[in-house]
């Protein structure tokens, strides 16, 4: 069984994958916490994406120990079914293309001439990607997570509360608090359905698949009035797919 690791910001994902089906999966802030959980597993291989290095050493070492395999580690070197036309391929997050390799696994027999990926994964940063046909990454958007807006005011004002969007009450907020987080939230909604609405007026668009993940990916779907598909596997199903075609 393959066991795929997405280690972000704030938490690491795990799936593990036996064959093309996901058999389980887990989230925790520490990889500590994931072994525990999975450490009875027979697990063959294992693969990592990762935007923290040194949580990736301490993965790496753990795998060895508890399972030991080499975990094949993706970065801008290996073999991707995405065309990569970034102008910074050395900054790119590997997330970023993990999630377009995941939503690519997905509907590669759907594409064809005008068709538009986009994906969304919403953590610590909110990240759009746009995948043009027939499997080119031209660029995206980042901004704020909402969790980052939140801490963000909270730390540099001094008289503004700590808020989630449970605060959320509508478009119009009515006091302070509900103010901030419509603030927030809609901020995040607002970049989502501009990139969707972007695409889909470009002359040589005739069809977009919009796929959206990440934390907060279902805090805010249902504020979004554009169609989106969610899919809290995205990045892990990008992973296997990465790591299948380079073990080929």
């Amino acid at each position: 069984m393959l066991l795929a690791i997405d280690i972000g910001n704030t938490n690491i994902k795990a799936v593990i994958f036996s064959q093309s089906e996901i058999a389980d999966h887990f989230i925790a802030p520490s990889f500590d916490e994931i072994i525990k959980s999975i450490n009875q597993r027979e697990i063959t291989e294992a693969a990592i994406s990762s935007v923290v290095p040194d949580k990736t050493k301490a993965a790496i070492k753990k795998i060895k120990s508890t399972f030991g395999c080499d975990p094949f580690i993706i970065n801008r070197n290996a073999r991707f079914n995405i065309k990569i036309k970034y102008n910074s391929p050395e900054t790119l997050g590997i997330d970023r293309v993990c999630s377009m390799e995941g939503a690519y696994q997905l509907n590669k027999n759907k594409l064809e001439k005008g068709s538009y990926l986009i994906t969304i994964d919403m953590g610590t940063a909110t990240t759009v990607n746009i995948v043009k046909y027939p499997n080119d990454f031209i660029g995206g958007l980042i901004a704020p997570g909402v969790n980052t807006m939140f801490k963000a005011l909270d730390q540099q004002t001094s008289q503004l509360p700590g808020l989630t969007v449970d605060n959320y009450k509508s478009f119009i907020g009515d006091d302070t608090n509900s103010s901030i987080a419509s603030g927030v939230v809609n901020s995040s909604v607002g970049i989502i359905e501009k990139a969707i609405n972007s695409i889909s007026k470009l002359d040589d668009c005739k069809k977009v698949f919009t796929y959206i993940t990440g934390g907060m990916a279902e805090s805010i779907i249902e504020y979004l009035s554009t169609e989106v598909i969610y899919d809290k596997f995205l990045v892990t199903r990008g992973i296997k797919s990465v790591h299948d075609l380079n073990r080929e």
